[in-house]
């Protein structure tokens, strides 16, 4: 049988493979071969540039909110909703992108995804042309949400690709490093939109070359990008499973798995406080006496180690794959530095001291992203699998449900289910912090009063942190990944 399955492989695609291991699946017994890939560092590549490149699109107005207010004749306000518009678009973009990702798989989400930032990113540089500044407006709009909208397709991908691509002591690294291409984006942009636009006739010309970065990128994704390799699987009787599942099904059965849940919150507020404090990083150091090149440093740091510990902290995962120990050790001590944060940064001409206290807290932020991104996919596949087959197996369950539920019961809650909706809770959290410290700010600080408003939203980031982590204390300690066979890697199944 291992032979007859080899050849089938090798038909289907004999330049991919490279190495054939056939494992038992621990769960149904069923053989399963493994193909792996010379070319499974392609998909890494392209996710993280355009992930980098879809967060430049992101923030390109924040660095220069002056000289954009002044091109576009209008105010800080309706500059600003131009990042806060292409968040919300993260929530439709992130459901569909979830079934594209579980029902087609990674390969067409890169496409889509791709297609899109760049579409979106032309549409900016075309409304420069627009004489009438509200009709240019209208098209940065219009771009942002179309690049918004492809964001989830490149975001939520890095657990699926992993999935498809690597095996599990390899994971939580690649999905990192993919991870990562967002954080060096918008340190990219910090640095790049303030050298280019030097007055504000320059935005065509930074738009410009963002387009064509995204027409490059997206030409060689298309072009050399492949479809993960393949692996034989065939379930008890002999059907070929159905990747277009009921999203609405696929749902209903994740609200009994309690742990995911809880997994996600948690998650999500790190996620959310992160995006939040990078983006309010000016409004919360600036009234206590430091410098716009203060803060510019402050955030370099910020982010700089934020991508440093994913890469780190995501081998640390791989080789201990001790996710929950893991995300109980980083998350309170994530809380720990917001605290230190909101004593020392009141504190004026101390920046040395603040520089070590917001190093510790992207370090530790961002850290355990890898970790819970993987133990949501382990959580989803595993026990959502046995879940669907426990209500398979009611006698009150018809043979419609039964049927409907057929692939869950062999596979599982697919990767970009798992991923997609921490990033939309992240994303939705993200923008309900910035608006909420926003107006605690803007409403109670004065420089009579210290700028209590300021010291208020340090204290209750520091307080939501700590929630955070007593979230995840009580995640159970016995909820860990399981070593998984090569069944669970989720790659496409043929006959």
């Amino acid at each position: 049988m291992a032979s007859s399955t080899t050849a089938n492989e090798e038909k289907h695609d004999n330049s991919m493979v490279i190495d054939q291991t056939e494992f038992p699946d621990d769960v149904n017994n069923v053989p399963v071969t493994f193909a792996k890939s010379r070319k499974r560092f392609i998909p890494v590549v392209f996710i993280f540039l355009l992930t980098l490149l879809s967060s430049v699109i992101w923030v390109t107005f924040a660095p220069i909110p002056s000289a954009s207010a002044t091109y576009f004749q209008t105010s800080f306000t309706t500059i600003n909703w131009l990042s806060n518009t292409y968040m919300l678009m993260y929530i439709p973009g992130g459901i569909l992108s979830s079934i594209i990702l579980d029902s087609r798989g990674s390969h067409e989400a890169l496409w889509i995804g791709s297609i899109l930032t760049t579409l979106g990113a032309l549409l900016r540089y075309v409304g420069c042309f627009i004489p009438n500044p509200s009709g240019a407006l209208a098209f940065m709009y219009i771009g942002q949400i179309i690049a918004g909208f492809a964001q989830p397709f490149l975001l939520n991908a890095p657990t699926k690709v992993t999935a498809e691509w690597f095996l599990a002591p390899e994971r939580s690294l690649y999905n990192a490093l993919m991870t990562v291409g967002s954080l060096i984006g918008s340190l990219v942009a910090y640095v790049i939109a303030p050298a280019v636009v030097t007055t504000p006739t320059d935005i065509p010309t930074f738009l410009l070359i963002i387009t064509i970065a995204c027409a490059v990128v997206t030409i060689l994704a298309l072009v050399l990008s492949t479809r993960p390799p393949k692996i034989i699987h065939k379930p008890k009787d002999n059907s070929k499973p159905n990747y277009f599942g009921d999203f609405l099904t696929v749902l209903k059965i994740s609200f009994h798995l309690p742990h995911y849940w809880l997994l996600a919150f948690a998650a999500s507020i790190a996620i959310g406080l992160y995006n939040a404090f990078g983006t309010l990083l000016n409004q919360l150091v600036l009234p206590f006496g430091y410098t716009d090149d203060d803060s510019s440093i402050l955030g370099g740091i910020f982010i700089i180690g934020g991508v440093i510990s994913a890469a780190v902290c995501g081998a640390i995962v791989d080789r201990s794959q001790k996710h929950v120990l893991f995300l109980k050790v980083m998350f309170p001590i994530a809380a720990i530095a917001f605290t230190a944060l909101a004593i020392v940064a009141p504190i004026s001409q101390i920046l040395p001291a603040l520089c070590v206290v917001i190093a510790l807290t992207g370090i530790f932020t961002v850290g355990m992203q890898p970790a819970a991104f993987e133990l949501a996919a382990s959580i989803c596949r595993f026990d959502g699998r046995e879940v669907t087959k426990s209500i398979i197996d009611s006698k009150d369950t018809s043979d419609e449900m039964k049927r409907s539920l057929a692939n869950l019961e062999i596979n599982g809650i697919g990767e970009g289910f798992a991923s997609g909706f921490i990033w939309m809770a992240a994303q939705v959290t993200g923008v309900i912090f910035v608006g909420v410290f926003d107006q605690i700010n803007s409403r109670l600080s004065t420089k009579a009063n210290g700028y209590m408003g300021v010291r208020i939203s340090l204290w209750c980031i520091a307080g939501l942190a700590i929630f955070g982590a007593i979230c995840i204390f009580t995640y159970p300690k016995s909820r860990q990944t399981k070593r998984e066979s090569v069944e669970d890697l989720s790659l496409n199944t043929v006959n």
